[in-house]
């Protein structure tokens, strides 16, 4: 072994030779036509080193003919501590030399390492994992319950969690809660594949595939928390790992190379266990139960209908085979997810309280040029992972909507203390969530509050206008749909007048307030943006950074609001007077009122007038 103090530029031993030093395994490799020198048949190499991290000048060394050397005095004097029951070598011609792939010094005790060894040139599969607590004095086997062909590569220990084990072997990762005793299969989502190596970051666990790339499970926290008596549990919710106010992302979708990795999720990464699944769904390609069904399996043994001959069906099953009727709709749960301030108020709720839009590939300035759109809690049985954005509530959506430079998404938080509360079959669990800034970003925190107060203000404001927005669209759906009923008479001309009046007083507001033409993200070069528009870009312009909205930020906002409120109220006379005179038209003609059905996602209130039904 030597040792560099200058980067490389000059070495010096600290060892004596640690290889078993055997002549025959020192010579060429192949023949008798060609040789084979790749390295794998030859040995006599020092193949693994471990410094401690505990305890300076503590030094593991591991040799590839199947010796372990340890020093304390920085290679000064070394001890050989083999582990003793290892495999002997064969005497033989062909050597069975154990190759000792990896050792891993302990991270809460300075005496404490893990060996892994390898054996799979001697055709011998077996695990073989062993550990020491006091320097090789002494050794236990810790490969456990480990399956017959679970050759270890590499067995590394979590630096923050002591006895919590992830072994890399020749068929997948394992995870150990036990110091080894006991092994669980990490595999999940992983390639079929020798696994090589592991490398544990500060949260997150990253494997080296032999052939099948670098693969990360993000974020450990669940592991590390993980304890047998939460499988007792109906549910638990783990305590989410800090989450850091930063935003990476860009770049165009479908234009990386197929074999480019994945990103891990911005946000904060929650996650939950269920014992028994919420409305877990029907086995793939099996209907759910039709009432006849139902009622064939409640009906108890003997009646005729059950003691009918075999092939023959009495008239009764032969009605209701033809007619399956679905058998009622059970009432259905959801996993919800909410996160609150440090006040205790809720600032996000999922599954939202409107419909979730996805939205297309809108232009989102200085956010990465495509979000994504946050998906709703699973209601798995087992592990589940839910990814909040950092973001509060979305105002609401216009269905089919393009806006440019801009979004509905809500405004992001700001650092501080915060909430996740998981509730599952009306039982609520919570937990504290703490979010950082960017640790790169030089910004005060008061900035950053004066940005967010106004990104609501603008939300909200986009929420008026949309809601309003969607109240027409509905208005003049309605009115289409009657044109379509009415007859062709004087009656029937009578609503058409009055619905093509309310039309045209409709059309104008409309147009102040979106851009019905666009109806893909280039379209607007051709049909300038509107009000609501102009709102969410003004938005994606003060979020594009994190600092305090300049003063021209109030101003342009200012104007806007101005400008919406405008056209809102005239909205809203339209709701109190035009549309209630419209529905005392059309009850005179025995035919349905308008309706409107109004929504809000973020808590703003509805312009006046708006109801169930609009009367004079």
């Amino acid at each position: 072994m030597l040792k560099t103090s200058d980067r490389g530029y000059h070495w010096t031993e600290i060892s004596p030779d640690l290889t078993r030093n055997d002549k025959r395994t020192e010579q060429s490799s192949g023949g008798p036509i060609t040789q084979d020198n790749t390295a794998a048949e030859y040995y006599a190499t020092v193949f693994t080193i471990a410094e401690s991290p505990v305890q300076a000048g503590t030094i593991w060394a591991g040799s590839d003919d199947g010796l372990v050397h340890v020093t304390t005095d920085g290679g000064k004097s070394w001890s050989n501590v083999t582990p003793k029951d290892l495999p002997d070598p064969g005497n033989g011609s062909i050597l069975h030399y154990s190759r000792i792939s990896l050792i891993e010094a302990g991270h809460f005790g300075a005496g404490t390492a893990y060996v892994s060894v390898d054996r799979h040139e001697s055709d011998d599969w077996a695990p073989y994992a062993f550990k020491t607590s006091d320097f090789g004095k002494s050794w236990k086997r810790v490969n456990g319950d480990l399956p017959g062909g679970a050759t270890v590569r590499a067995l590394r220990e979590d630096p923050k969690r002591e006895g919590l084990l992830y072994a890399a072997t020749e068929i997948g990762v394992y995870v150990s809660f036990d110091d080894g005793n006991h092994w669980r299969s990490l595999q999940r989502n992983l390639p079929m594949s020798s696994m090589r190596d592991l490398a544990v970051t500060d949260r997150d666990l990253v494997v080296a595939t032999h052939g099948r790339a670098f693969w990360v499970l993000d974020d450990i926290t669940p592991l590390r928390e993980y304890q047998d008596s939460q499988s007792n549990e109906d549910t638990h919710l783990f305590k989410p790992s800090v989450a850091y106010r930063f935003f990476g992302g860009g770049g165009i979708p479908g234009l990386r190379g197929g074999t480019a990795g994945q990103n891990p999720p911005a946000g904060a990464i929650i996650y939950y266990s269920l014992k028994t699944a919420v409305n877990p769904p029907h086995a793939e390609g099996e209907p759910p139960a039709t009432a006849t069904e139902e009622a064939a399996a409640a009906k108890p043994a003997g009646t005729p209908e059950t003691n009918a001959p075999t092939g023959a069906k009495t008239e009764a099953q032969k009605q209701e085979t033809t007619r399956q009727v679905p058998a009622p709709k059970p009432k259905e749960e959801h996993v919800t997810v909410e996160i609150l301030d440090s006040s205790g108020k809720v600032i996000r709720t999922f599954p939202p309280k409107q419909p979730t839009i996805t939205e297309g590939a809108s232009e989102e300035a200085g956010e990465g040029f495509f979000r994504q759109v946050p998906q709703n809690p699973t209601g798995n049985a087992g592990l589940n992972r839910f990814v909040w954005n950092l973001r509060y509530e979305d105002s609401t959506k216009v269905p089919g909507a393009v806006l440019w430079a801009g979004s509905n998404n809500g405004p992001v938080v700001v650092p501080g203390s915060y909430q996740v509360r998981l509730t599952v079959h009306g039982k609520s669990y919570t937990q504290p969530l703490e979010i950082r800034a960017d640790p790169r970003e030089k910004v005060e925190q008061a900035d950053l509050q004066k940005q967010l107060d106004l990104l609501l203000k603008i939300r909200d404001e986009v929420s008026k206008v949309d809601e309003a927005i969607n109240q027409m669209n509905s208005v003049k759906k309605q009115l289409e749909d009657l044109d379509k009923r009415m007859p062709k008479d004087d009656h029937g001309q009578a609503v058409r007048d009055a619905g093509k009046q309310l039309t045209q007083k409709i059309d104008p507001i409309e147009d102040a307030l979106i851009q019905s033409k666009a109806k893909s993200g280039q379209d607007v070069l051709n049909y300038p943006i509107r009000l609501n528009n102009e709102l969410v870009a003004l938005a994606g312009t003060i979020a594009s950074a994190d600092s305090a909205p300049a003063s021209q930020a109030y101003e342009a906002f200012n104007l806007l609001k101005q400008r919406s409120d405008e056209q809102l109220t005239r909205w809203d006379q339209v709701l109190k007077s035009d549309v209630a005179n419209f529905n005392q038209t059309v009850r005179q003609q025995d035919v349905p009122a308008i309706i409107l059905e109004i929504s809000s996602s973020s808590g703003q209130s509805a312009p006046s007038g708006g109801g169930s039904e609009v009367h004079q």
